[in-house]
């Protein structure tokens, strides 16, 4: 089980200037990121295929950590949260001898 990120250390693994992009749009193919800008981080669907509009959407850090710690996949979740800055280790369950 991997434990679960914060919002400190996602503002934190994020310096100004930092994208992380995440996926494509499944209608377009263009990238979808999250940035940082001013020191908050923003949404950037970058077409305008679900939101109608191609303007960032102001997010906050907790939105970043939350999406990184609704991941259900171990691997998963330390592949994104690295990167999104986050070092993040799967740990190791005992075995159980019966």
């Amino acid at each position: 089980m991997v434990r679960d990120v914060t919002a400190d250390e996602v503002k934190a693994g994020m310096p100004e200037g930092t994208t992380v992009v995440l996926r494509s749009c499944s209608m377009c193919g263009t990238p979808l990121s999250y940035f940082v800008e001013n020191g908050s981080p923003w949404y950037d669907s970058n077409c305008c295929c679900v939101t109608y509009t191609t303007k960032p959407k102001a997010c906050d850090w907790k939105e970043l950590a939350d999406l990184i710690n609704m991941q259900t996949n171990d691997d998963v979740k330390v592949s994104m949260a690295a990167q999104f800055g986050v070092t993040l280790t799967k740990e190791v369950e005992d075995e159980v001898d019966v």
